[in-house]
């Protein structure tokens, strides 16, 4: 466990330079989407976990339980299979009805970024791998430390190495899917922002059409953040605060308006 969360501040540092603002990509192409809405809610919030299953699967698994409200997560293969500890979260977690589950390599990269992303096939083979091991029911995948989008004819890069890597994933035939938004970590893996600040973050995200698709806000966030009582309870009132607000609503990815279903 020493070496993936060393790698965890490789990762902080390149998700920290990425503004959310997609119009000052220098990799983008506008595809006109008609966002979905219904009578009663105006956005929706796709709620996105990265790389579990690990620490804080447990008190996760135990507030969506609690909250009934969906969430996506994308799995790395080595941790399943790297503790029967972990082996047995996982069972548990698809006994839960909320969460749907994405592919998110089975190496993570094993955190050397730059190599990783030098040899696109080696990033493609880490995808299938992770396929092949856990079963995914769709094409969505997310590539390791970068914010990457190919769905549908629409992309964005975030600036960093992984172009080419995500081009073949998508020719592959994977949905490559990224964030809008990130509730971040601190060097001890706390969350950085408060239930509050986030919230505010989010509408303002909403509001501002600051999102890969209006209206419809990708939120990315760590299994690691959430390894105590303290964690948790930021996680429920997060989502208390969010399901208070009528103009918002929860959905899963496969509900996401560029997503295509798995043929």
């Amino acid at each position: 466990m020493k070496k993936f969360y060393s790698g965890l501040l490789i990762f902080l540092i390149g998700a920290g330079n990425w503004q959310g603002k997609y119009g000052h990509a220098t990799d983008i192409q506008s595809l006109p989407v008609k966002a979905v809405r219904d009578t009663v809610h105006t956005y929706t919030l796709y709620f996105t976990i990265d790389d579990g299953p690990l620490e804080g699967t447990p008190y996760i698994d135990s507030v969506f339980r609690e909250e009934k409200v969906p969430a996506d997560l994308f799995l790395v293969g080595s941790h399943v299979y790297q503790d029967e500890l972990f082996t047995d979260y996982l069972k548990k977690l698809r006994k839960n009805k909320w969460f749907e589950f994405d592919n998110h390599s089975y190496t993570h990269a094993n955190e050397d970024y730059n190599f990783y992303y030098a040899h696109p096939k080696i990033v493609l083979h880490d995808m299938e791998r992770n396929q092949d091991s856990l079963h995914f029911n769709n094409t969505i995948c997310r590539m390791p430390a970068r914010n990457m989008w190919r769905i549908a004819g629409k992309r964005f890069d975030d600036g960093f190495s992984g172009s080419s890597s995500a081009n073949l994933l998508k020719r592959k035939g994977y949905q490559v899917i990224g964030w809008d938004l990130e509730w971040e970590a601190d060097s001890l893996n706390r969350p950085v922002q408060s239930p509050d600040s986030l919230f505010h973050q989010l509408k303002r995200a909403f509001y501002d059409e600051e999102s890969f698709v209006p209206g419809h806000v990708v939120l990315l966030c760590h299994d690691w953040m959430f390894t105590n009582a303290s964690a948790k309870k930021e996680l429920e009132n997060f989502i208390r605060l969010v399901k208070e607000d009528k103009e918002i609503r929860f959905e899963w990815l496969k509900k996401y308006p560029l997503y295509k279903k798995k043929k």
